[in-house]
């Protein structure tokens, strides 16, 4: 069966399997294949968790009043191809622990890997996938944070190391003009998403109440960070998405460090978010709310 999903302007669409056990003692068990034929990564990496939870009777799923009809229609299709029993009892669900902690250092490496590609699309697949580590949403808590750590250079380990190297070289260099406009877009849209996988990791950690600790080890994220973020912002005119982030980005920073909020104050971020909140206004609501966001973290004591 097919599923079709859609999220604003995002779609997804799903592969759906239904397998069962020919013999007797497998008989109580269903596996459910769900692959991703095109779409959002990120759409289909969060319907996909709830269509699964779904499968296995769980009530937390994510699903409206469409796509569950959806996936009563897929069920009935399916039912006559495959050998389904009538009551189901759910898998027992692995371990946690030091399972999840592989299986998060997996994903990682996955990660570091298609980013380190020549091909460009390869490059892009690797950075989405950061960025859905990096979010409980897509993700679960254990990965999210410990993917958000190893982006901000807290857990060591010459992947790690590659991970934190990446984003921040990529959001440190000036962006170089290339030869076409293709090539161009693909690089900024590269740069997004090193954005987006930082405010993702800021705001996993910070709603852990573990960035506080972390900036305390890591100065430079209370001082070169900021001052990057408040250029960032300082580009919403060129680049309004890239200053949505970065401001998102400093109003967590100052949320969780008095230090960065007088660093900030001292590199003129006030002038800077004004000025963002009135582009915003102009061009890009997203791009207001941070930067208003933004200037109460910015006024804090």
């Amino acid at each position: 069966a097919v599923l079709r999903f859609n999220s604003g302007t995002a779609t997804a669409k799903i592969g759906l399997q239904l397998y069962s056990g020919e013999q007797e003692r497998d008989a109580h068990i269903i596996v459910v294949e769900a692959v991703r034929l095109s779409g959002d990564a990120l759409l289909y990496i969060r319907e996909c968790k709830a269509v699964l939870r779904a499968a296995k009777g769980s009530s937390n799923g994510n699903i409206d009043g469409a796509q569950r009809s959806q996936l009563k229609s897929a069920s009935a299709s399916a039912r006559n191809s495959l050998k389904r029993p009538r009551q189901c009892k759910s898998l027992k669900p692995l371990s946690i622990g030091k399972h999840r902690h592989e299986e998060s250092i997996l994903a990682i490496e996955n990660a570091d890997q298609l980013i380190k590609k020549d091909r460009i699309d390869a490059k892009i697949n690797g950075w989405t996938d950061l960025c859905s580590l990096t979010t409980a949403q897509a993700s679960d808590h254990t990965c999210a944070m410990y993917t958000s750590k190893v982006i901000l250079g807290v857990d060591g380990g010459e992947t790690s190391t590659d991970i934190n190297m990446n984003v921040f070289q990529t959001l440190f260099d000036e962006q170089e003009t290339c030869d076409t406009n293709v090539e161009n877009h693909l690089s900024e849209r590269i740069r997004g998403l090193a954005f987006c996988a930082l405010n993702n990791a800021l705001h996993t950690l910070q709603s852990h109440r573990s960035l506080k600790s972390i900036m305390q080890e890591n100065t430079y994220i209370e001082s070169e960070l900021v001052s990057l973020l408040i250029d960032g912002v300082s580009s919403a005119t060129k680049k309004p998405y890239e200053a949505y982030l970065s401001a998102a980005c400093l109003e967590t920073i100052m949320q969780a460090s008095a230090k960065a909020r007088q660093n900030a104050v001292q590199y003129g971020a006030q002038d800077v978010l004004i000025q963002g909140k009135y582009t915003g206004e102009h061009f890009f609501h997203s791009l207001a709310k941070a930067s208003e966001h933004a200037l109460v973290a910015l006024q804090v004591s």
